[in-house]
């Protein structure tokens, strides 16, 4: 309840320092890191208790006992967690630019999580941690089979080390095969052609041709409808970029509304990659 918090806040102050406003890209940053927070108090306070329960000892004794045990344990994690992320903030190009904003607020929030368990949470547990609560035989039906499997793999460590090392070398030669960019094409269900006769066409050359492309596009099952202006010059956006009285009559653009997802095989990107060959 209160490692969270005294994360998060401190964190929107560093990331109005580097002028990084709450949005999409830092809203999942800091989604994805929520778990991260708290985790490190958990740990923190879970060792106090169990230095209390085993040894009997003051719950002050014991904070000062359990910080100092994990101290290193609970760094350590987090600045695997930092050294991952961190990197991030220095890709170069567009990605970069994006993902700066990412990597300062996971990177930030982390870091004053650690202060939070290293510092307020053992003052937080000395003071109102009580002894009692579950029993010590009460332990989950599922430890058991764990012990076994991690008692099996500290005795056979090389089969455990080799076995981890193919399965490493395994998902690097999987992840090759997985295709990969930087944001997932939208299927919006609407494509736009631009049509562009040689110089000097009539506007009845670029009306036979646009009426061709409808034709051929009509017939295609997961089309709904097809419209074409003609006299629009093309343009990168699929919409017109001058003046009709300006326009060029040899170019055309075509849209292309096709039959909502669930009436349809294919997506978009699918559409478009089976459909360009027969207008070609």
């Amino acid at each position: 309840a209160v490692a969270m918090p005294l994360s998060l806040i401190p964190t929107f102050a560093v990331m109005a320092a580097f002028d990084i406003s709450l949005n999409n890209i830092t809203l999942l940053a800091l989604s994805l890191v929520v778990g991260i927070l708290v985790d490190d108090a958990i740990v923190e306070i879970e060792n106090i208790v169990r230095h209390m329960r085993q040894t009997g000892i003051s719950a002050y004794q014991a904070a000062i006992e359990a910080a100092d045990e994990i101290g290193l344990a609970v760094v350590a994690t987090t600045a695997t967690i930092v050294a991952v992320f961190l990197p991030v903030a220095f890709m170069p190009g567009v990605p970069g630019k994006f993902f700066f904003s990412f990597a300062v607020a996971v990177c930030v929030s982390v870091l004053f999580s650690l202060l939070v368990a290293r510092m307020l949470t053992p003052l937080m547990g000395a003071y109102l941690v009580r002894a009692g609560g579950h029993d010590e035989d009460d332990t989950p039906a599922w430890v058991p089979t764990y012990l076994w499997l991690l008692r099996k793999a500290l005795d056979h460590r090389w089969i455990t080390l080799l076995a981890g090392i193919a399965f490493f070398a395994g998902s690097m030669m999987l992840a090759t095969h997985l295709p990969t960019e930087f944001m997932a094409a939208a299927d919006r269900g609407r494509s736009m052609i631009s049509v562009e006769l040689q110089p000097g066409s009539t506007i009845e050359q670029t009306t036979a041709v646009v009426q061709d492309i409808t034709r051929r596009l009509e017939k295609e099952p997961a089309v709904e409808s097809v419209f074409a202006t003609i006299g629009t010059a093309a343009s990168s956006g699929g919409g017109p970029s001058q003046s009709s009285s300006s326009a060029e009559v040899r170019t055309a653009t075509v849209t292309v509304n096709l039959k909502p997802r669930a009436e349809r095989t294919m997506s978009q990107q699918q559409f478009e990659a089976e459909a360009s060959p027969k207008l070609n």
